[in-house]
């Protein structure tokens, strides 16, 4: 079985919140890009992800580093990340 956490996404391109399960062996760069890719359907033309799109810490602000797995950070559910 795959260990996922279930992540509170914030795209403030177009004031939104989602909820995104993503797998803990996933690296950052992938997880952005599953995330672009599912947000970019999702809202039919009004949020277009870039190559300098990454995720942030929404309690700090830190940009999470793209080459580390998402388990590397031990995030729990419910952890609430930007997406720019």
């Amino acid at each position: 079985m795959i260990d996922k956490t279930l992540f509170r996404i914030r795209l403030s391109a177009v004031d939104k919140t989602f909820d995104m399960w993503i797998p803990n062996e996933l690296p950052v760069l992938e997880a952005v890009q599953l995330a672009v890719g599912l947000l970019e359907e999702q809202e039919h033309r009004r949020y277009k992800g870039g190559k300098t799109t990454s995720f942030y810490l929404r309690e700090s602000g830190e940009e999470l580093d793209a080459g580390k797995l998402m388990g590397e950070y031990n995030f729990v559910d419910g952890t609430e990340l930007i997406l720019i």
